[in-house]
């Protein structure tokens, strides 16, 4: 489903660039362009099936963005100044679709497939704020940090499509919140600081 996708374009590209980010493997600028690959390959299957247009949306847009993810990231990995200027434009607007998907999913189906609109635009969100800030020079570990804090939503929202009465390994949704919400603020605190 178009949402799976969406969400594992997400979650793949801040996988791959806050790996090699994070553990120095490449420069930041090779790291970002890598994740936005990551992204690109997704984005190949989901415009070679066709599935934006059966989801009726527009394919143009997609294709634009496309067309600029690959652009950047082969401007990142080739060392090209106008590439780290791509990868700042194609990021921030990422983030910005990523938080309004979020705060306003534009799908006419039931809750929880709203819901699951949701986690794609705090995904979105959060993989793009990752690399909005390196593109913008923040410190890997500092960037993780505040993506961290990113992902408070993103938990949120998946913790609303858990049945308040659902137990996971003994625990209901509002122990597990406690529990990974007071993680993920330890994790922050300890990256930002």
């Amino acid at each position: 489903h178009y949402l799976g996708h969406g969400i594992a374009s997400s979650a793949s590209q801040l996988a791959v660039t806050s790996l090699l980010a994070l553990t120095g493997t490449t420069s930041v600028e090779e790291a970002v362009g890598f994740g936005m690959l990551a992204r690109g390959a997704y984005m190949t299957e989901m415009l070679l099936s066709g599935k934006y247009k059966e989801l009726g949306v527009p394919t143009s847009p997609h294709v634009l963005m496309y067309t600029l993810l690959l652009g950047a990231a082969f401007g990142l990995l080739s060392g090209s100044s106008d590439g780290i200027t791509l990868a700042k434009i194609v990021s921030v607007i990422l983030a910005g679709h990523g938080s309004l998907l979020f705060l306003k999913p534009r799908i006419d189906e039931d809750d929880d497939t709203k819901q699951m609109a949701k986690v794609d635009g705090a995904y979105m969100f959060v993989s793009s704020l990752f690399s909005t800030l390196l593109v913008f020079g923040v410190d890997p570990v500092k960037a993780m940090g505040y993506s961290a804090i990113g992902c408070l939503p993103l938990f949120a929202t998946l913790v609303s499509l858990v049945a308040d009465d659902a137990q996971i390994f003994g625990l209901n949704s509002e122990q597990w919140t406690f529990i990974v919400v007071l993680f993920i603020g330890a994790s922050a605190f300890g990256m930002l600081t």
